[in-house]
């Protein structure tokens, strides 16, 4: 734009207010106003728009254009560098929750072998604490009913019986001898009249033995039998007096 003096500006005021105030005038102010332009380098739509902004009051809207469009890219600059900042932070919560969620899942996983590990121990302790009783009920039944499994004891009172349980013999008369067959095959000759004494001798079936007495002890009748290496016992089930 070529260089304006004031007057050229106050000749251009003039000229335009012609224009607006008497119809007369409003050719040359035309012809005034269009020479003035080209010399000052506007064109007619700036000189519309300084006509317009005069008229109104208000700012051409030209020139603030320019100022409202550079605040408004620097605002959306602002916003999307606080955008940017929100995305970051959302991004370093997302890493964080996923360390958290993975440090979780391993102990839960620790949590789960271990709770399986002690239910493992609970049920073999439980499985080997069955075996034990089962094992001490079984040791206790043999002992009980297997002969000799017991561990020696001392004997009970015997209750001596007249010699071959018949009361007309006296004491003072010799007991008559008396023989029995051996039943079983499995009959042995134990040192006192108890199962749990240690056996002398085993007996086999068919064989006859000499019967001094019998007696009572532990609820078992038993025979005082004579041998060869001296008197023994024999349980009366397992022989036949004759």
């Amino acid at each position: 734009m070529a260089e304006v003096s004031d007057e050229d500006i106050e000749r251009l005021a003039s000229r335009l207010a012609m224009l607006v105030s008497e119809e007369g005038e409003a050719e040359n102010a035309a012809r005034a106003v269009h020479h003035l332009a080209r010399k000052v380098g506007m064109t007619g739509g700036q000189l519309k728009e300084m006509f317009l902004s005069g008229a109104s009051g208000r700012p051409a809207p030209g020139a603030a254009r320019p100022q409202s469009r550079a605040g408004e890219i620097e605002r959306l600059e602002r916003e999307v560098a606080t955008l940017r900042r929100s995305v970051q932070r959302q991004q370093t919560d997302l890493h964080n929750a996923e360390r958290e969620r993975d440090a979780l899942h391993f102990e839960v996983e620790h949590l789960r072998g271990a709770l399986f590990k002690i239910q493992t121990t609970t049920h073999a302790q439980r499985i080997i604490g069955a075996i034990v009783l089962v094992a001490v009920i079984v040791a206790a039944v043999v002992g009980y009913i297997v002969p000799g499994a017991r561990p020696a004891q001392a004997p009970a009172p015997v209750a001596v019986v007249h010699p071959l349980d018949d009361p007309a013999i006296s004491d003072d008369k010799p007991a008559p001898k008396r023989f029995a067959t051996v039943r079983n095959s499995r009959t042995y000759v134990y040192r006192d009249p108890d199962s749990g004494s240690p056996v002398i001798a085993s007996l086999t079936p068919g064989s006859s033995v000499v019967v001094h007495r019998l007696l009572w002890n532990m609820l078992q009748q038993w025979a005082e039998v004579e041998m060869a290496s001296g008197i023994g016992y024999v349980l009366t089930t397992d022989i036949d007096l004759s």
